[in-house]
């Protein structure tokens, strides 16, 4: 463990900064594997911009290899996701069960803080849509709609267009459970800022954590 903190300590001298050198004892030690973006923000703690930046200095200086996955999108009769790689496609984690399982907790929070909006007194309950947003650039693969549905994979310069066709097909009127959940723009916003006032951005004391010591002059 110390070795371990001594080297990071090193790189960390060597590269002047705090970030670069967590990413790559991220990459280092894991070589055989490729990371998105994302991975290597909630695995590192960095920022998304901070991760960009230092991923765009380590390909100019020829470190890194980037290798693009938003083209060849392949899901299977049975729901699974692939995506090409090298020579032929890979399995990848569904996206799918990772929105449900975001969606699952979001509702249990909803409920725990009481942030749903009221109407008479009792709660309104949101219906949320799984939708997965790919490149516009992407070559999706589906298989049949009868053997699995695929329409909520769309490509994220369709979603405006998306959420259109949804709203013309929904008519409240003609539900009266759909009406009950109607309630003002303002109660809306006031749910939605409650929400959001709970956000509170992740810190780290990444000196203190990689034993970087501060010359005082």
């Amino acid at each position: 463990m110390k070795d371990r903190d001594h080297q990071e300590e090193r790189m960390a001298n060597l590269f002047g900064s705090t970030s670069r050198p967590r990413i790559l004892s991220l990459l280092l030690s894991h070589p055989q594997q490729a990371f998105y973006q994302r991975e290597i923000m909630y695995e590192t703690g960095l920022s998304l911009q901070t991760v960009q930046r230092e991923l765009q200095n380590l390909l100019r200086l020829g470190i890194l290899k980037k290798r693009d996955y938003s083209y060849k999108l392949k899901i299977t009769p049975e729901g699974e996701f692939q995506t090409y790689y090298g020579k032929g496609y890979i399995g990848i984690p569904s996206p799918i069960e990772q929105n449900k399982r975001h969606i699952h907790l979001l509702d249990l929070f909803l409920k725990h803080h009481d942030i749903l909006p009221r109407r008479v007194g009792i709660s309104i309950r949101p219906r949320f849509k799984n939708l997965l947003l790919v490149s516009p650039k992407s070559i999706i693969v589906r298989p049949l709609k009868k053997k699995f549905d695929t329409g909520f994979v769309i490509k994220a310069d369709t979603l405006r267009t998306k959420i259109d066709r949804e709203l013309e097909k929904w008519n409240p009127l003609a539900n009266f459970a759909t009406i009950s959940k109607i309630c003002s723009s303002a109660t809306l916003k006031e749910a939605a800022r409650t929400l959001a006032g709970f956000h509170k951005p992740k810190r780290i004391d990444f000196r203190a954590k990689f034993a970087v010591l501060v010359k005082r002059t």
